[in-house]
């Protein structure tokens, strides 16, 4: 009975994926956001808020777009970015990006970038959204990057998520990984989450940039939200050896009192 309900939720979930899908579609026709024609310049030192498309992962760039610039649906609104795209196989991809003003500040980064894209075939694409002027030291606590979302296509198909830093203020700057997830694969109905922190330091004035690698081995639909931010205390804290080990003793206890349970009962 538990099955059928999953069963029949998950199929719910998916006709309501598609036709999102098509929704997005119509707006995006509707808007002129179909085609390669909002490719503008890569922005240096302080050009803040920026979004750029990279279709076959293989250093091209055909689709960059400033914030509140061309191909910016919320062009006025600072520090959010929306722009929809269309490129060989990817038949559409709908991208939101979030930066300061609207979240954190110069001296608290928050970068949250969310993506819907669906592809005719095996595809692979890159995504990076990057913003300048950050200033100041992070706190002891580390950077931290997470993201979920959901992966409908044939097996093998993956998102991996890479943040970087760059201390020449520059967009999409890419000199120096604070860390990287990996490529996260769908584990059950769909779904996938991961992500990765660490204690790098940052400095006086340094960009930030979230990239987000989609890996197709088929047609399908990829959907997911990534964010980064400054950690919290114990947010990525290693445990210590010595809770290691007591923590080995309580496992081989309870080990132990299972093998001496079973032993009675037999």
């Amino acid at each position: 009975m538990a099955v059928a309900l999953l069963s029949d939720k998950f199929a719910l979930l998916e006709d309501k994926k598609m036709k999102l899908m098509k929704r997005l579609l119509r707006v995006a026709t509707v808007l002129g956001a179909v085609g390669t024609s909002l490719a503008v310049g890569v922005g240096d030192s302080h050009a803040g808020l920026g979004l750029r498309i990279d279709y076959g992962n293989n250093g091209s760039w055909e689709t960059t777009v400033q914030d509140n610039g061309s191909g910016d649906f919320l062009s006025s609104e600072l520090g959010h970015l929306l722009m929809g795209d269309s490129f060989g196989s990817v038949t559409l991809t709908v991208n939101t990006g979030l930066s300061k003003p609207a979240i954190g500040s110069a001296t608290d980064p928050q970068i949250d970038l969310s993506t819907v894209l669906y592809a005719g075939g095996a595809t692979d694409i890159r995504i990076q959204l990057s913003d300048t002027d950050f200033n100041g030291l992070a706190v002891g606590f580390g950077q931290l990057v997470s993201i979920g979302g959901t992966i409908t296509s044939l097996p093998g198909s993956s998102v991996t998520t890479n943040i970087y830093r760059d201390l020449a203020n520059a967009q999409f700057g890419t000199n120096s990984m604070i860390c990287s997830t990996g490529p996260l694969l769908p584990i059950i109905f769909d779904a996938f989450s991961g992500g990765c922190g660490s204690y790098i330091g940052l400095d006086d004035e340094y960009s930030i940039t979230m990239e987000t690698i989609i890996h197709l081995t088929g047609a399908g639909v990829v959907s997911y939200d990534a964010h980064y931010r400054l950690g919290r205390e114990g947010e990525i804290d290693v445990p210590e050896p010595a809770s290691m080990v007591l923590l080995g003793f309580g496992v081989m206890g309870l080990g132990a009192w299972r093998r001496r349970r079973r032993a009675q009962q037999d």
